[in-house]
């Protein structure tokens, strides 16, 4: 009884998590792949047309394919052989009490800090009800007499 109810608590947990795979991932997959075998441009207005494996055909035939197929696989090579062992070789370092890696932890995380500050700073200034805020300029230009200036949560 006890295992049953866990596993129904698990099944719960699990399919909402589960959906959206199925609705973001498999679904445009399922759909690509179907697409594949018609001849259409996009459009609504024009009806796909079945042409079964032609497209593959000329997929296969074509000698750009190729190129693009190795570019993929040697950046993926690369990638694969470089970061993963840097990455590791990282955090094995900055895991470790030594000296410097306060210094080395600030520094890889200061981009994360920086980007979100330089973006509420831009925000800021956008929705600031300053004369030379996107706000005032809109009501410089568009509205005339005394419209009061929204002080959003600045």
């Amino acid at each position: 009884m006890k295992k049953a109810k866990s596993l129904k608590t698990a099944l719960c947990f699990l399919a909402p998590g589960c959906l959206i795979y199925a609705v973001f991932m498999l679904y445009p997959i399922l759909q690509s792949l179907y697409l594949s075998f018609f001849e259409w441009s996009g459009y609504a207005t024009v009806p796909p047309e079945f042409v079964g494996l032609q497209n593959y055909h000329y997929m296969f035939t074509d000698s750009i394919f190729y190129k693009a197929l190795l570019n993929n696989l040697l950046y993926m090579g690369i990638n694969i052989v470089i970061q993963i062992p840097v990455g590791l070789l990282l955090a094995i370092f900055l895991s470790k009490g030594r000296r410097g890696t306060r210094f080395y932890k600030a520094a890889f995380f200061m981009p994360v800090v920086l980007s979100a500050t330089a973006i509420a700073l831009l925000w800021k200034f956008i929705l600031s009800p300053g004369k030379y805020s996107l706000q005032g300029t809109t009501q410089g230009r568009y509205l005339t007499g005394g419209v009061p200036p929204v002080r959003f949560s600045m």
